[in-house]
């Protein structure tokens, strides 16, 4: 069923990260990290195993994006934020509920 949920969070932790880390170090290594992290995709498995592909499709975006970036707001990435950028990113995260809504 969705057995794939922790990993894909697991998988998006780690991902905005290293992103964080690559991107305040500037060294290479963490951009390798992220190179080889990209190897390893996960829809692909999502996308063999779903009984309902659009359904699994929203939940696996939904869960990416969440997971993506309240992890960057964690390293406090979004410090700098304005209200009209946390509005857009409601508005985003609202569309893909609504995507599901009948």
């Amino acid at each position: 069923m969705l057995y794939w949920i922790p990993v894909v969070i697991i998988y998006y932790v780690l991902y905005a990260a290293l992103s964080h880390h690559s991107n305040e170090s500037g060294e290479w290594r963490h951009t390798a990290y992220l190179f080889g992290m990209q190897l390893f995709a996960i829809w692909p498995l999502v996308a063999r195993y779903s009984s309902n592909l659009v359904y699994d499709g929203i939940v696996y975006d939904f869960i990416v994006v969440m997971t993506f970036y309240l992890t960057l707001a964690y390293f406090g990435c979004t410090q700098n934020f304005t209200w009209l950028q946390w509005s857009g990113f409601g508005l985003a995260v609202s569309g893909l509920i609504l995507m599901k809504v009948k």
